[in-house]
């Protein structure tokens, strides 16, 4: 995540603001506390989601990318992008979100494929 914030502290803010906003979130999978990368689970709530992978441009500036096509994902397209990504990177953070319409808050820029 950022320099100065350990990923285990963004995920538990995150987690906490979006369940204060009534946005219920949990942690999915535990990563490398210090500077494990994130996968935010976007749950459309009708048996899709779509993944948001965390990315930095090149001055460094965090920001998030629709993995795989960028559509929405079925459940078992879900499971088999994820276990791919984790065989990569065991110190990967899986955060999942309840949001119907759009993104979740986030602080930094979700950027779509055209």
């Amino acid at each position: 995540m950022d320099a100065r914030l350990p990923t285990k502290m963004w995920v538990s803010a995150r987690l906490n603001q979006w369940n204060a906003a009534g946005d219920p979130a949990v942690l999915r999978r535990r990563g490398d506390p210090d500077g494990g990368t994130v996968i935010i689970i976007v749950d459309r709530c009708d048996g899709h989601a779509v993944l948001l992978g965390q990315r930095r441009d090149l001055d460094g500036k965090l920001f998030w990318e629709p993995l795989g096509t960028g559509d929405a994902m079925g459940l078992e397209d879900q499971a088999s992008y994820l276990e791919r990504a984790l065989k990569r990177d065991r110190d990967v953070w899986l955060v999942a979100v309840d949001v119907t319409d759009g993104w979740p808050p986030l602080h930094e820029p979700v950027i779509t494929k055209p």
